[in-house]
């Protein structure tokens, strides 16, 4: 009989922990507010969080730290992509990283200001100064492939994100 009832009772923990807790943490959980951000018309404003290890850098084959994740060897990335004749994402990212030179990153995240996951790919250079776990902010350029943002500009007041 005790037993039955503690077997219950945990069943009944696990059932409002599943699926009443996450709805509330969300609930109250504080978001942080973006700016609005002034675009050129042809330019989509993004906001997103750069993380530690979500983002790669394409790199020379004549730089001694090529090959190191997160540096990658350009000619290995353009070499080894098993779907390069068929993949148009790919593809676009190699046609990028060549306009950009072999000086590229690239890294995932959600574009805060429309809520969606986006690749973007900038100029190492123009991301570099950023650290891990600031809040990027700026305009991008929206290529062929749908999920994938060229970032043109951000903005130099960058913001740390409090980790939840």
């Amino acid at each position: 009989q005790i037993f039955k009832f503690i077997v219950n009772s945990l069943s009944t923990v696990l059932v409002v922990m599943t699926l009443i807790f996450p709805v509330l943490i969300q609930k109250f959980s504080k978001t942080d507010t973006i700016l609005p951000i002034d675009c050129p018309k042809e330019e989509i404003p993004f906001a997103v969080k750069l993380n530690p290890g979500s983002f790669i850098d394409l790199i020379s084959n004549e730089t001694s730290s090529c090959g190191f994740i997160p540096e990658i060897c350009l000619s290995d990335f353009e070499t080894y992509g098993k779907e390069k004749n068929i993949d148009e994402f790919y593809q676009e990212l190699i046609s990028i990283t060549k306009e950009f030179g072999d000086n590229t990153r690239i890294f995932t995240g959600n574009n805060l200001v429309t809520g969606k996951p986006r690749f973007f790919i900038s100029k190492k250079d123009t991301i570099n100064s950023f650290t891990p776990g600031t809040m990027i902010t700026g305009c991008a350029v929206q290529r062929q492939h749908r999920l994938l943002l060229l970032i043109q500009s951000t903005t130099t007041e960058n913001y740390s994100i409090p980790n939840p």
